[in-house]
């Protein structure tokens, strides 16, 4: 499965097609450098032959924020191992293969204790390495607490807002629904991160989410920006597939 996602994500073509300058071929001329290369000529300069702009590979352009639920029931088991020692496997995978393929990333962890407390763990920053430091601290994440995600949402979507990049994306990993010991309506927490995701696309953020089980995910993410996984052991995969397509948009 790592594999697979190293071979996706290398793959991937994101961004706006590159335009090259002062070429030697292309499909038309460099103003810029044939009006160097005349002036080069009328002072008797050997000109630059490169007068010429070019299409190139599309520039991989893409800022994320992967956003990591670790809530308390991320502390149920499964097997062997717990719903978020799988869930951090699958982050870690993910994000070593965009570390090689050189794509801007952040990875936040987040849980919740009430309206006034939610909590945001910086496991990377897009300035950071995803070295053995980063994979340590993903590795040390610890389940409790609630799931506030519209909140989080909001922090994940402002750090990716300020990135320079041609697409800027969210992308969260939830395990069930929004909750938090504050409200005593789920639905409430459900319109909240629903409103959350729309404020972000309408300022040119793009929000997507793996969630596993039953969560009401659909309608916080849309139907289209959604990947439910209905058994642990297809996260990796399934996380594959979801950065698989969203390369291709």
């Amino acid at each position: 499965v790592t594999e697979r996602i190293a071979r996706l994500v290398k793959g991937a073509r994101v961004g706006k097609a590159a335009r090259l300058r002062r070429q030697p071929d292309g499909f038309d001329l460099d103003l810029d450098a044939a009006v160097d290369a005349a002036i080069a000529l009328r002072v008797g300069d050997l000109p630059d032959e490169r007068i010429h702009r070019a299409s190139g590979k599309r520039a991989r352009d893409v800022a994320t924020v992967i956003l990591l639920d670790i809530s308390e029931s991320t502390r149920d088991r499964v097997g062997a191992a717990t719903v978020l020692e799988i869930e951090t496997l699958a982050v870690a995978a993910l994000g070593r293969a965009m570390e090689a393929a050189g794509d801007a990333f952040a990875i936040r962890a987040f849980a919740s204790c009430g309206r006034d407390d939610v909590r945001l763990i910086r496991l990377k920053d897009f300035a950071d390495r995803f070295d053995r430091t980063a994979m340590a601290r993903l590795a040390g994440v610890r389940s409790g607490l609630s799931t506030r995600l519209g909140a989080a949402l909001r922090h994940a979507g402002a750090e990716v807002e300020a990135i320079r990049a041609h697409r800027k994306l969210v992308i969260a990993l939830t395990d069930g629904e929004p909750s938090d010991i504050d409200v005593s309506d789920p639905l409430d927490l459900v319109e909240d991160a629903r409103r959350a995701t729309l404020a972000l696309r309408r300022r040119g953020v793009d929000v997507f989410g793996v969630t596993l089980g039953a969560a009401p995910s659909a309608a916080v993410f849309g139907r289209a920006n959604t990947i439910p996984v209905r058994k642990l052991e297809e996260l990796p995969a399934r996380f594959s597939e979801l950065y698989f397509r969203l390369a291709r948009l």
